[in-house]
């Protein structure tokens, strides 16, 4: 199975002093709206849409976008009883049939055929019975073994990370006993924008005697519904999910396995494209592997979650969007998990992390909070010049020597965030840069368009090269 791509991020600008023009390249790069790719690759493409097939269910939604296109686009459905088309190309389901939802600018015309399915009335039921399809994939019934610390006797696939092994389905009380209660753990509660009660969790995130990458090695996220886990993240060297994946499987071998598929709105972006995750399916699970595709090629980052839930629904917000819920603690926790994840992304691979700093991630805040106040459903219009960036930088009590700045836009959550800095050629190469900016900061909003019913998120993330308060 494939998927269309929806939502990745945007560009950066950067401003040097004299002495740092050896980085001007890699940080003057610009990172294009979502749906398309880098600058310099886009300059390269054809005018074409995101999507030329979609299948969809009764009420749901997905979004058009006509890529490398800067003229107007004049959206049209050949059947609005089967499928209805927004001026900005958002898509709904409005009953079973195909219909063509066409995109014309002048006198071109470019189609994306949309089959519509009947809405599922299996779902509800799969939820209510979660606690048995979990419980019972391999017999009998889990029971909580351990102590603090340790790892407790669970039935299902075992996805180990770091030295703990959890599964789907275990319960809220053997999540705590799995992960313990060191005083030198970082151990938060949030909320997912999917609705979901999520726990972030970083071993040693507390420990002032290892270092700032050893606080960052193994990182979990764990979302729980009615107080059982129906999804799993993680990051560590340490890391696999039953025999299927493991950190370090190479792209290649999940590209040549008939099991994975690549997940078309996780494509990469840059002067090669790729996959940037591949997905495949259990008897009760999905399961994502993010792979480093401008780097070794390897799996860094894998993502389990209860096959009640699609991987649509998961991982692409134009299939949600009125369906999620972006509140401030929401788009607060997106942030923090955002800068966590890319952190762990950097150790993973030995490099270094960036150091996140309060203030600057105030500055990024307030950027973000700008750009859902003017409801800006473009990125690209909202992109700030070096000196604006330098201004909000300064007029925060912060001085610097460098700095920049890249506004990501349409991503579900933090995972889809981070991972889209990943995936794009020219925000990996700065990540990367272990002689560039070492500090960042980041803020997160969205904005509600209630007229199309559709969300747009925002991530915005500072770098400097240092920072130093200014008196």
């Amino acid at each position: 199975m494939s998927y269309n791509r929806h939502g990745k991020e945007e560009r950066m600008k950067k401003r040097r002093q004299p002495w740092a023009r050896v980085l001007a390249l890699a940080l003057a790069a610009a990172m294009i709206m979502p749906q398309s790719m880098d600058a310099a690759a886009a300059a390269k493409k054809k005018v074409k849409l995101n999507k030329t097939k979609v299948v969809l269910k009764v009420g749901k939604k997905t979004t058009l976008k006509l890529k490398n296109n800067k003229k107007k686009v004049k959206w049209s459905s050949n059947k609005k009883k089967v499928a209805t088309v927004t001026k900005k190309g958002v898509v709904k389901a409005k009953k079973k049939g195909t219909a063509k939802i066409t995109a014309k600018v002048g006198k071109k015309k470019y189609v994306c055929k949309v089959t519509v399915k009947a809405a599922s009335t299996k779902k509800s039921n799969k939820n209510t019975n979660r606690k048995n399809n979990s419980s019972k994939t391999n017999g009998g019934t889990q029971k909580v073994t351990g102590t603090p610390g340790k790892n407790v006797a669970l039935n299902g696939d075992i996805f180990q990370i770091g030295g703990r092994n959890l599964t789907l389905g275990m319960t809220l009380a053997q999540v705590h006993t799995v992960l313990g209660s060191l005083s030198t753990d970082i151990l938060r509660s949030e909320k997912s924008p999917q609705g979901f009660d999520v726990l972030a969790f970083r071993p040693n995130g507390n420990n002032s005697s290892v270092s700032r990458d050893d606080k960052f090695s193994t990182y979990i996220l764990l979302y729980l519904k009615s107080g059982k886990v129906v999804g799993i993240c993680g990051i560590s060297k340490s890391m696999a999910y039953g025999s299927l994946v493991k950190a370090g499987t190479g792209a290649a071998a999940l590209e040549s396995s008939s099991a994975w598929s690549s997940v078309d709105w996780y494509e990469t972006r840059g002067d090669v494209v790729g996959a940037g995750a591949y997905s495949t399916e259990t008897s009760n699970a999905n399961v994502l592997a993010f792979v480093d595709y401008y780097g070794t090629q390897t799996t860094y980052c894998i993502q389990a979650f209860d096959k009640a839930y699609s991987i649509d629904g998961m991982t692409n917000l134009s299939s949600q969007d009125a369906s999620c819920t972006y509140s401030d603690a929401v788009v607060k926790a997106m942030a923090t998990e955002s800068g966590e994840l890319l952190n762990a992304y950097l150790t993973f691979y030995g490099m270094r992390s960036l150091a996140i700093n309060s203030k600057l991630s105030g500055v990024a805040q307030s950027y973000s909070n700008t750009m859902a106040k003017a409801g800006a459903t473009d990125a690209t219009d909202m992109t700030r010049s070096s000196s604006e960036i330098k201004s909000a930088i300064v007029g925060a009590g912060l001085q610097c020597g460098q700095w920049g700045e890249r506004i990501m836009a349409n991503n579900m959550d933090a995972i889809g965030f981070a991972n889209s800095a990943v995936q794009s050629q020219a925000a990996r190469a700065q990540l990367c840069d272990e002689e560039g900016l070492g500090v960042m900061g980041i803020g997160s909003a969205a904005y509600f368009e209630n007229g199309d019913d559709v969300f747009y998120t925002y991530l915005v993330i500072d770098f400097v090269d240092y920072v130093r308060v200014a008196f």
